[in-house]
């Protein structure tokens, strides 16, 4: 492969990396006389139709806030779920004909959306957290419609609100274990001995204990049952819900412990 092929496949895998990080444009839902943003995508299980209006294809913009390149619109009504309106997500005049998409079952401006099994998840309430990712903020509470063949087959709302994430970063998480490990183990980082550089995937319970801890990207740490044991004592750790359920943070945290980094933090041992 030429060295400018190669480059082109970096960069498009970059950019591919980049769109599906970047907070997404919702769709909207006219629901309980209102209209709201929705976390789901039900178009997406019946993608192809779209390129029956070649010309609405052609005029869309790529956005890598939307990367399917439409917004569209849905309502329920009489316990089922209708797409009223398809648009371009840069310019809202570019509208897709929907009755050359869906041809015949287009009727009274809205066709049902029979195709669709899954979930509506309607945020609500301020946001408690948020990645910047796909849809994986997190509001206080949650609607979830549970839609079967088009039609609404349960609903509830959900409780977030025990989500407390006072962001124990990577900082806090390297203080801690200075403070934590064996005052020999920081002795010989000082005199150069070795140095700790790892990555660690951390999880916690309801009660914000520690109760996994797995290194990653690494295939030997010294004194590793150690630095797991310091990590077991933290409390207060992070915990996020989401759809009213725990979920697991997507954290990974970077630890370096050098001399350099005991210079600074010399207080916590010394």
């Amino acid at each position: 492969m030429k060295l400018h092929q190669i480059k082109l496949v970096i960069l498009n895998l970059i950019l591919v990396s980049q769109i599906k990080a970047t907070e997404q444009v919702p769709d909207y839902l006219i629901y309980e006389n209102d209209t709201v943003s929705i976390y789901s995508n039900p178009l997406e299980y019946n993608l192809e139709v779209l390129y029956r209006d070649t010309s609405f294809l052609r005029n869309t913009c790529m956005s890598t806030a939307c990367w399917r390149r439409y917004q569209a619109t849905w309502k329920i009504e009489n316990e089922k779920l209708y797409l009223v309106k398809i648009e371009d997500c840069c310019d809202s005049k570019i509208i897709a004909n929907m009755k050359l998409i869906f041809q015949d079952k287009w009727t009274n401006n809205k066709v049902i959306a029979d195709w669709y099994s899954g979930k509506l998840v309607i945020p609500i309430g301020n946001k408690i957290y948020g990645e910047h990712m796909g849809y994986s903020n997190v509001h206080k509470f949650e609607d979830i419609i549970q839609i079967e063949n088009g039609e609404i087959s349960d609903k509830k709302r959900v409780d977030n609100s025990k989500t407390d994430l006072p962001y124990f970063s990577n900082e806090k998480l390297t203080i801690h274990l200075i403070k934590n490990l064996d005052k020999k183990i920081l002795q010989e980082i000082w005199d150069k001995k070795f140095e700790l550089d790892f990555y660690v995937d951390i999880e916690g319970n309801e009660k914000r204990e520690v109760v996994k801890v797995e290194f990653r990207n690494t295939s030997e740490i010294k004194y590793e049952e150690e630095i797991k044991e310091a990590i077991f004592k933290i409390k207060g750790w992070n915990i996020l819900y989401r759809h009213g359920e725990m979920a697991d943070l997507p954290w990974i945290y970077p630890v370096k412990i050098d001399k350099k980094k005991l210079r600074k933090k010399k207080k916590y041992w010394r």
